[in-house]
């Protein structure tokens, strides 16, 4: 899963694995293998000039 702000996500996944301890098990599943979107843009391994020093595409 890839996600911009995995931080967040990751946290999002292990309150949910609390409040739904059925599920717990599957979603730190998930909560492990949440890979970081934001790192190749901030390292700028990916970037175009329309993105004007933005992590986020701006294309418009």
């Amino acid at each position: 899963m890839l996600a911009y702000n995995a931080s967040f996500e990751k946290g999002v996944i292990r309150n949910l694995a609390l409040a739904f301890p059925k599920f717990c098990e599957h979603l730190l599943n998930i909560e492990k293998n949440i890979k970081v979107l934001m790192i190749p843009f901030q390292n700028k391994d990916f970037y175009h000039y329309k993105m004007q020093g933005s992590f986020i595409k701006k294309f418009y």
